[in-house]
């Protein structure tokens, strides 16, 4: 699979390599006016590509597959992706590549200031970097008369920071220029989100041609590029004892201790997901939309992203978010094994030449990977990642952090122990083998069963939700223990985990006949293998082709008595919602359960959907197409990632009475207000609400105590903090405020199983209760709109059902719409006439109002948003489905 190029009937090379740009010389072209340019892509199957074209092209466990492979890998048809286009020049040359190199003259940093102040630790400002910028140009100088110059938008005046004659010589067509930084020369810093501003500067090279510039020069080709200038470093060693960073400051090779990443001297938790391909027609890809991705994942505190191996180079609109909003990038290379592994040939160290040339101005990428869960061995076939493709990313950029494979257990040569930098260009990098402990992990997933699909087990293979979550604590006193937390101590980067999902029903509504909308495709089911991965299905039922299965998902959280074989819009909106909000409630679970522990990454799988399917993504998919918001539609997890999950401030209630605090940050964001430094005290407090009553039973729980940055507190509060209500109707809401008195953070958590609850008195008279949301003329000052949440009872609902309404908590509502945009709070619960539940807490920062805003992302949305906005919560999609009893009402 892959393509001769023909030029005016000569054939001029072949394509083999996606992720390579071919520039094709045309200097022997006739200059007349009547020449006619006809350039031919003839695509031939038989040419062999050595799987060098996006990994999950025909399949993967989120991807639609197709029955058509070319050795191990799947294969979808392919054609042009990227631009083609023609480019004249008066000169001899052409820039193809700028290359800064940006590090700090001491590669490991203590915590550097800049305008936010001090910190603690203590920060300094006496920091300084080595830049070099290499000028890669498309074919040698001979011209005798040539100078290469750089602007820095740091140094002042009109004059180049660094200007340089280049002699003409046939045989470079390189050039490397070095442009030093001293100690706060106008340089500010960039930052990750959350730590600080995202500071771009502008370096421009220019080649001028003819009589040396200053003598009138006489035509210049110039380009440039935005950089950022920070400090990184991955720890596995324990740099918080002084010793051990003495003795490790020369030395080569990772420890074994943890891992976790310092930007600037300052350490932090890496929190996100991984990123796929946006979509399997590449064709389809918009800057926009990878725009709005990136944006996405910042407004929920992200402040990682992994692009994983098995997609593409992400286009440029991707990268330039990343470095605008301070979401870093951990990076493969785009190898995947099964069909897509490396082969020592010209080709591909091109291919890794190009890209790292390509993206090496990007300072939100921090690390080059080699692969995605190969497995590295010294001796064997797979030496080829550490002694090909690491080589090639070393000789072209040694300021990044370089690393075997994902998930690895780092380095025992190639890199500096403290940061993990490389140590020369020509170093040789073996990985760690046979390692006593692991320190990067994917995993655990959570598959989806009971259906036959061509992923997942035809056997309906249910299991007992942690909910609410288990915290495991040493002390049973009521006091705090800040145990088994802390760089000091050894640490775990989760770099992959995560549950399957379905999408909303206005994403999978258009890719299905109304006919084939419920989660069984409204026909007889598939006969499938039953293997997890790849299952060969016999059949036509449409929704067997969606990838994996929620059945087991639904039925462990909400029972087994619910209609999953029903289609229709109003029950497939239940299903697919349920089906969400089961995924949100494992995974808020699992990043608990990390947050409780010496876990110092969170990488969820994954970020984004490739179409509208069963896969793992907290954003729909993303492409402009009918029922798509583009850059994805939030699903309830991406708004739980921002409402607590991911922010710097921490708080979480699990089960036994036991609840969970933390600060992942010296540096807390903006949302503490100066109220959350090392020295702040803290007040928790519960709010025990009866979901039946909405009574409340409010408790301060614990008042000034301290926090130290990354060290968890878990409080077991035992007898002390007893349900006030029946276990089974109880939402607890946890806050956190600082030292000022503002809350910083909070959580709600359901106190039992929604199963446990469904055939309570209170739920069946739920089930009457419809969530009526109204658009508010105007937008705020922020250009937001305002939904006001009413309620709806049916007439015939009874005194009994009558009065339980007006005081029944309505449990994880949902917004949706067809409007390009996002609510700003989704996934909550929600007391008729008052509003949300969380603002009843006594020290709330704001009123109680049943208003929710939506943030559009396009102008001219109002009227989309009035058409379609609907909402639903737990009971009354459940109450929906039930199969033991008619429902009462139907659906917003």
């Amino acid at each position: 699979m892959g393509a001769r190029i023909v030029v005016n009937g000569e054939e001029r090379a072949v394509i083999t390599d996606q992720f390579l740009r071919l520039v094709l010389p045309l200097e022997n072209l006739s200059e007349s006016d009547e020449t006619t340019l006809r350039v031919e892509l003839v695509f031939d199957n038989d040419l062999d590509e050595k799987g060098r074209f996006m990994a999950c092209s025909g399949g993967w466990d989120w991807a639609p597959f197709t029955r058509r492979n070319k050795g191990e890998a799947h294969v979808m048809s392919k054609g042009i992706w990227k631009s083609v286009y023609l480019v004249s020049s008066p000169h001899e040359t052409m820039l193809t590549h700028i290359v800064p190199q940006i590090v700090p003259v001491e590669p490991y940093v203590t915590p550097l200031c800049d305008e936010r102040g001090a910190t603690n630790p203590p920060c300094r400002a006496d920091w300084a970097f080595h830049v070099e910028v290499r000028v890669h140009l498309l074919t040698a100088i001979t011209s005798p008369n040539a100078t290469l110059t750089l602007h820095a938008d740091w140094a002042p005046g009109e004059d180049p920071l660094v200007s340089m004659r280049v002699s003409a010589n046939s045989t470079i067509s390189s050039l490397l220029v070095p442009a030093p930084v001293t100690a706060n020369a106008g340089v500010r810093l960039w930052w990750p989100n959350g730590l600080g501003e995202q500071h771009l500067h502008k370096i421009t090279i220019c080649l001028h041609h003819g009589v040396h510039r200053g003598e009138g020069a006489i035509s210049s080709v110039c380009a440039a590029r935005k950089v950022g200038f920070r400090a990184i470093a991955l720890v596995t060693g324990d740099d918080t004892d002084t010793s051990y960073v003495r003795e490790a400051r020369h030395a080569e090779g990772n420890s074994n201790h943890g891992m976790y990443f310092r930007i600037n001297g300052h350490m932090i938790l890496a929190r996100g997901s991984n990123v796929i391909p946006m979509d399997n027609q590449e064709g389809r890809y918009r800057g926009d939309a990878h725009a709005r991705l990136v944006e996405s994942a910042a407004h929920a505190h992200f402040n990682m992203v992994r692009v994983w191996g098995g997609g593409v180079f992400m286009p440029r609109a991707f990268y330039e978010a990343c470095d605008r909003f301070g979401v870093m990038v951990f990076h493969d290379m785009m190898y995947a094994q099964r069909g897509h592994s490396p082969a020592r040939e010209r080709t591909q160290a091109d291919e890794i030449r190009h890209q790292v040339r390509r993206l090496s101005h990007h300072p939100s990428i921090v690390v080059w990977n080699s692969c995605n869960e190969c497995v590295v061995i010294p001796g064997t076939p797979t030496a080829i990642y550490a002694d090909f493709v690491i080589r090639e990313i070393v000789n072209e950029d040694i300021s990044r952090i370089v690393w075997p494979s994902c998930p690895s257990n780092g380095w025992t040569r190639g890199v500096h122990r403290l940061t993990s930098l490389p140590i020369a260009r020509n170093a040789t990098f073996v990985p760690h083998v046979n390692v006593t402990r692991t320190i990067e992990a994917h995993g655990p997933y959570r598959h989806g069963t009971g259906f036959p699909a061509t992923n997942g087990i035809t056997e309906m293979q249910t299991f007992v939700p942690d909910m609410p979550t288990t915290f495991v604590d040493d002390s049973d006193d009521g006091q705090a223990r800040s145990v088994r937390t802390g760089p000091s101590l050894p640490s775990l980067f989760a770099s992959e985990f995560g549950t399957v999902v379905m999408s909303s029903y206005e994403s999978l509504a258009p890719t299905l006949d109304p006919r084939h909308q419920g989660l069984h495709g409204g026909a007889a089911a598939d006969s499938c293998t039953s293997e997890i991965y790849e299952n060969q299905c016999e059949g036509n039922n449409s929704m067997a082709e969606r990838n994996y299965p929620c059945d087991s998902l639904i039925e462990s959280f909400f029972g087994a008595n619910l209609n999953l074989e029903a289609t229709g819009e109003a029950v497939f909106r239940a299903q697919l919602f349920l089906c969400m909000l089961a995924q949100a409630l494992d995974v808020r679970s699992a990043i608990e359960r990390f947050r409780a522990s010496n876990t110092f990454g969170i990488l969820t799988w994954q970020l984004n959907e490739i179409w509208p399917t069963g896969g793992w993504g907290s954003l729909e998919y993303g492409s402009q197409q009918p029922g798509q918001v583009v850059g994805g539609r939030w699903k309830l997890l991406h708004h739980w990632f921002a409402e607590s999950l991911y922010k710097d401030v921490f708080i979480a209630c699990g089960r036994d009475a036991r609840c969970v605090v933390r600060v992942d940050s010296d540096r807390p964001d903006d949302t503490c207000e100066d109220g959350c430094g090392q020295n702040s005290m803290w007040t928790l407090e519960v709010v025990d609400v009866d979901i039946a009553t909405g009574q409340q039973s409010v408790r301060v729980c614990q008042q000034s105590f301290p926090l130290q940055p990354f060290v968890a507190k878990v409080f077991n509060f035992g007898p002390e903090l007893p349900h006030a209500f029946s276990k089974a109707t109880t939402l607890r809401i946890a806050s956190l405020s600082n030292s000022k008195g503002k809350i910083v953070s909070q959580s709600e958590t359901l106190m039992a199983l929604p199963k446990d609850m469904l055939n309570q008195t209170f739920s069946r008279a739920s089930c009457h209760t419809q969530i009526v949301p109204r658009v508010l003329p105007g937008t705020t000052k922020n250009g937001a709109f305002r939904v006001h949440l009413g309620v709806s009872t049916p007439a015939a609902a009874s005194r009994e059902e009558d009065d339980a309404l007006r005081t029944t908590v309505l449990l994880y509502v949902q917004l949706t719409t067809l409007a390009q945009g996002r609510f700003m709070q989704n996934g909550f619960a929600f007391l008729p006439g008052a509003g949300l539940a969380r603002c009843l807490v006594k020290s709330a920062n704001e009123p109680c109002e049943p208003i929710v805003e939506f943030r559009p992302f396009a102008p001219d949305q109002g009227d989309v948003l009035n058409r379609t906005v609907r909402a639903e919560h737990m009971m009354g999609a459940a109450c929906l489905l039930q199969t033991s009893r008619q429902p009462i009402v139907a659906l917003v």
